[in-house]
Parts: structure tokens; C-alpha cells; sequence
């Protein structure tokens, strides 16, 4: 967790997106409330849903959010290692990079790197 902590510490407002963030989310502060002493960053004032953000965008619904994604922009991801937190948070990235630059040729738009 102080490896997470001090790599969180790069960004100037670190934002945490998550599917589902409720779920995520109440474990993320509880372990850097137990592990770090402090939940921090106000990160939890800056969380969204992946599901919401997605049917947001395009208007549909799809319940699994990887499938969801595949269905609007054509790309298959597989998570090497599902419920194994770590790849969890990267596979859940890179849907969400797949998605920006989909967005990003749909609508023009943009989402800041930071």
C-alpha cells in the first residue's frame, strides 16, 4: 500500500475509476486507512463508475463493462488474471484507455492525462 501511496502521489488530482467503484472503492480507503494511516488524496471525492461512464458515452447497456466496451468499439481485451486485484486495476485501465481514444474519434473528445 505506501508503494501505491507514494505512486498516487504523482498526480496533481488522481481520480479513481473503478467497476464497480462503490465496491473498489470501500476497500481501496479501508486498506489505505488500515495500511497508510489516511484514505488521502481526496481521491473518494473523484471517483467514477466505469458502467455509468460507459452508458454515458454510448447510450447502451451491456452488464460485464469489458464486454460493453468491446460492443462499441470493436476491441477485445482478456484479463489475464481475473479477480486477482493487481491485474483487476490494469486490465479496468486499459478498457478505460481503449474507451478515451474511441471517445476521442467519436466526439472529439478529450480527457486530461493527469
Amino acid at each position: 500500500m505506501e508503494t501505491f501511496f507514494d505512486w498516487m502521489a504523482q498526480f496533481k488530482k488522481p481520480v479513481l475509476f473503478a467497476a464497480p467503484v462503490m465496491f473498489d472503492g470501500f476497500w481501496l480507503r479501508f486498506y489505505c486507512e488500515v495500511f497508510i494511516g489516511e484514505s488521502g488524496f481526496d481521491l473518494f471525492h473523484r471517483a467514477m463508475d466505469a458502467r455509468s461512464v460507459v452508458w454515458a458515452i454510448t447510450g447502451k447497456y451491456v452488464g460485464d463493462w469489458g464486454e460493453w466496451v468491446k460492443s462499441v468499439t470493436n476491441t477485445v481485451l482478456e484479463n489475464p488474471a481475473p479477480h486477482y486485484a493487481l491485474e483487476d486495476a490494469r486490465y479496468q485501465g486499459r478498457l478505460l484507455f481503449i474507451l478515451k481514444k474511441w471517445a476521442n474519434v467519436q466526439f472529439g473528445l478529450v480527457m486530461d492525462e493527469d
